[in-house]
């Protein structure tokens, strides 16, 4: 009986232990992969949430380019949101770091990296793109433009992030270009070709039309993506009265998560900087 006692003690110390070293080491790998690309960390406490972000500022006259992080680890499966939102696989940070624009800023979603009591499965699954959650993107948004010195933002989005980055670049004046990576702009069509449930929570680029499309943008898509097809960035596109200032571009041997570190600082040399 006590040898059982112990096993079982045992093989729950290990899970606590390896559950705190998965948390731990998707920490480390940002704060890594931030020193590659000589970011510092920052947080930016907003109404609501604490938001982690890194950055790296030297010219206040140059524009402000903000990278908006993917959904990252939003469900346990198909019904249940998982419990920690903060990504694996960190892609709009490894893209930062590729980056040389002179201010340049990272931001996570609310509670990625930061937990609290604030932190509800809905602000990563159902509401993921609501008001709340634009609400605080755009107040971080604000504190960065002031500690950077710079009057206008490039605003780059990854997966769910470009989304949020469509939704906020329709509620601001000061974004000179959108571009999005592999967004699922057309949040319906999308969990509709996922048969998933809509998300009742969340806000959608496609009821914005009528003012995005003032805003001058460009769209990224990776031919082998099946988790964002073209056929959704497409759909938000033909939403546009107005599609003079938006370009599709589809990028070769690209999926949603394989292709885009490589190739990214080939395809900046096409998108730097405001039109």
């Amino acid at each position: 009986m006590a040898s059982k006692l112990f096993s079982w003690i045992l093989i729950l110390n290990i899970l606590l232990t390896s559950g705190c070293t998965i948390f731990q080491s998707k920490t480390e790998l940002a704060g890594s992969l931030a020193e590659q690309g000589n970011l510092v960390p920052v947080i930016f406490q907003t109404e609501l949430f604490a938001i982690r972000g890194f950055q790296r500022f030297t010219d206040p006259s140059s524009p402000l380019v903000v990278y908006l992080e993917g959904d990252g680890a939003a469900w346990r499966n198909k019904r249940s949101p998982a419990a920690d939102p903060t990504p694996r696989n960190p892609l709009a940070l490894k893209l930062v770091i590729r980056d040389p624009a002179a201010n340049v800023l990272y931001l996570a979603r609310p509670c990625q990296y930061i937990s609290g009591s604030q932190c509800r499965p809905e602000y990563w699954s159902s509401h993921r793109y609501g008001t709340a959650v634009s609400r605080a993107i755009n107040q971080a948004l604000d504190q960065g433009r002031v500690i950077s010195g710079s009057s206008r933002i490039v605003l780059i989005g990854y997966s769910g992030g470009g989304t949020l980055a469509a939704l906020v670049s329709g509620q601001r004046e000061d974004v000179c270009r959108l571009i999005t990576i592999a967004a699922n702009l057309d949040v319906s069509g999308w969990t509709a070709f996922h048969r998933v449930d809509p998300l009742w929570g969340s806000d959608t680029p496609m009821r914005h039309a009528g003012t995005l499309q003032h805003v001058p943008q460009i769209h990224l898509v990776g031919s082998e993506d099946t988790i964002v097809p073209e056929a959704i960035v497409q759909s938000y596109l033909d939403a546009l009265p107005d599609q003079s200032g938006s370009r599709l571009l589809v990028i070769a041997d690209t999926d949603h998560h394989a292709g885009w570190v490589e190739k990214w600082p080939l395809i900046l040399e096409e998108l730097r900087g405001c039109p």
